[in-house]
């Protein structure tokens, strides 16, 4: 639907204007486009974020009054994205306590209705043109309260380092040819790498940074895929100090996710020089990812078959786990070098004798999983 609002001269600033009210809309366009802009409309707030991440306006005009959870919940996912965190936002509200709601979730102005159009011009020009200056993803998202039990549920925060999952982070570093790889988990005020190759002194020692130090933190406050070619560059990340102390330029990450969902990290490939990502190296992140997931959660089935949370949950995850180890073999059988093929073939097996005790407990019961093969126990080595 947005066509029909386009119009203005090329090179004029955009913005996407969120709202239901069609007739509302058509007016303030019009104004908009008499004074040089460029209109994208959206009549819902998933159409919006859609259109925001894919146009990337000069600002964001939306309603409060928004279907399916309200202009404040759209607000808050602009603010979440490292794709439209640093978009300015004015809210459009019938009152002064929608206008405090906008401003707390987010937005950088706020007008009552009726929207006068000279008024929103003003406010455009005040706003736009130079950003959101954001440097942490919004804490909301990082300390939530189920998402750090469920990180903190893993037992992985403070751990020694893994052997069943230390070599995903070599393979990840020697499929995507970078020098550095990490599945970072994201605390509160910190993330702490689970495993890692290749990360300069002290931060290989110490296994941790602040999150001003981290791109990570995006992942999961976008529970999303981040790529970026050169941070240098970036809007938002050009002020992470991962850049000037580790060096971090190029950076692909995928969300690591617990079987209830909670993202609590993620899997990431990082280069020292501008890098344009490919389609092969997200999907090689995605796979890698979804294997440690599944090796996590093999870890707690045990030979009845019991393990902690929902077992169709565990199922799903073991099942996407076969499915991402065998993907990885195959796509990747010429770069990778014979141990870790051997690793991934130990795991396969691993996951395979793991599916069967979880599918038989389920089909029969945790008293007759004992007639199932049990897992076997053995850790891959490096």
């Amino acid at each position: 639907m947005e066509e029909w609002i386009r119009g203005a001269p090329q090179g004029a600033p955009t913005v996407l204007l969120v709202t239901a009210d069609r007739e509302g809309s058509l007016r303030l366009a019009k104004h908009l486009r008499e004074r040089d802009w460029t209109v994208v409309f959206a009549a819902d707030g998933v159409q919006g974020l859609q259109l925001a991440i894919r146009e990337q306006p000069d600002a964001v005009v939306l309603s409060m009054q928004l279907p399916a959870g309200g202009g404040r919940a759209v607000i808050e996912r602009l603010r979440r994205s490292l794709h439209t965190t640093a978009t300015p936002v004015i809210a459009m509200a019938r009152n002064g306590v929608d206008c405090e709601s906008a401003l707390e979730a987010g937005a950088q102005a706020c007008l009552e209705d009726p929207i006068d159009p000279e008024a929103l011009v003003h406010a455009l020009h005040r706003v736009s043109g130079r950003g959101v200056v954001v440097t942490h993803a919004p804490e909301g998202a990082i300390a939530n309260p189920e998402r750090l039990t469920a990180l903190d549920a893993t037992g992985l925060l403070d751990a020694e380092v893994d052997p069943d999952l230390d070599w995903l982070t070599t393979i990840a570093a020697g499929t995507l040819g970078v020098p550095v790889a990490l599945l970072s988990l994201v605390d509160r005020d910190r993330q702490f790498f689970a495993t890692h190759v290749g990360l300069p002194e002290p931060w290989a020692t110490a296994r941790q940074t602040p999150l001003s130090h981290s791109f990570c933190q995006w992942v999961v406050s976008g529970r999303e895929p981040v790529m970026v070619e050169d941070a240098r560059q970036h809007p938002v990340l050009k002020h992470n100090l991962a850049v000037r102390d580790i060096g971090v330029i190029a950076y692909a990450g995928v969300p690591m996710a617990t079987a209830s969902g909670q993202h609590i990290g993620s899997f990431c490939g990082i280069d020292t020089r501008p890098r344009v990502w490919s389609d092969r190296d997200r999907e090689t992140l995605s796979d890698l990812v979804a294997v440690a997931g599944a090796v996590l959660t093999i870890r707690d089935v045990d030979s009845a078959g019991d393990v902690a949370g929902d077992p169709d949950e565990a199922v799903r995850v073991v099942t996407d786990g076969i499915r991402a180890a065998s993907k990885v073999l195959r796509r990747e059988r010429d770069a990778l070098e014979p141990d870790q093929t051997a690793h991934l073939l130990s795991a396969l097996d691993r996951m395979n004798d793991a599916l069967a005790v979880l599918i038989g407990t389920l089909r029969t019961g945790p008293e007759s999983a004992s007639a199932v093969p049990s897992p076997s126990r053995k850790r891959a080595t490096g």
